[in-house]
């Protein structure tokens, strides 16, 4: 699958209309990646849609798993202000696990509280 239906697949099973487009330009994908398969990006490209993915669910709680831990230090402050926003906006609780102590500590100090382990 191309990663625009892998990104989408969520919503689309939950019948919930969302912008895929959007949701990827959030992650910092580009459109001409959306049409790519999962071997055809880079691994921190993946692993961005991987979170795009997991936000179109609209999940209650996040665990994030070493979210990050292919990205560099401008894409992983971007990604989790992201996930801090949609879990400022949505009310979503956040759990975050990394071997990344300076993450934890930056992660653990935003506000909405977010759980870092």
């Amino acid at each position: 699958m191309a990663l625009r239906t892998i990104i989408g697949q969520p919503a689309a099973i939950a019948r919930r209309a969302i912008d895929v487009d959007e949701l990827a330009s959030r992650v910092g994908l580009t459109p001409d990646l959306l049409g790519r398969r999962p071997h055809q990006v880079s691994d921190g490209q993946l692993q961005r849609a991987c979170i795009a993915r997991a936000l179109a669910q609209q999940p209650r709680y996040l665990i994030c798993d070493e979210a990050t831990a292919m990205l560099d230090a401008a894409t992983t402050a971007s990604i989790m202000r992201l996930v801090l926003h949609e879990a400022s906006e949505a009310g979503m609780g956040v759990l975050m696990i990394s071997h990344d102590l300076e993450l934890l500590d930056a992660v653990g100090a935003a506000s909405p509280p977010v759980f870092a382990w």
